[in-house]
């Protein structure tokens, strides 16, 4: 196994403070090496403080060319107006003497109203 990375993602102006059900995707591109995907996180940025909203019950699974598109549901509680959030993933790549690259798309979409 490779080096780990936690990807932040600020999305607080994508997904309003009401919250919701939402689905991160994950699509593999073409390249030499997978992925493991090891947790999807919703964290609330409230001035200086971190506070995890949610976490995706379906997690630890690995993109690569053999399967490419990944989504994991995460539902995310309603949070206080003026409050930020942001999406942490956690990746774990290829070893670092690997020879070629590793790379993918990450998408975010509203799961119903």
């Amino acid at each position: 196994p490779g080096p780990t990375a936690t990807l932040k993602i600020d999305v607080s102006e994508l997904i309003p403070a009401s919250g919701g059900n939402w689905s991160i995707g994950f699509d593999f591109v073409e390249s030499a090496h997978g992925a493991d995907i090891n947790f999807v996180k919703a964290v609330e940025k409230q001035g200086g403080r971190m506070k995890v909203l949610a976490q995706s019950p379906r997690t630890a699974m690995r993109s690569s060319k053999y399967e490419r598109w990944h989504e994991l549901p995460l539902e995310i509680p309603a949070r206080a107006a003026g409050d930020g959030l942001v999406i942490e993933i956690s990746l774990r790549g290829p070893p670092k003497d690997a020879s070629g690259s590793c790379a993918g798309t990450v998408f975010l979409r509203r799961l119903g109203p």
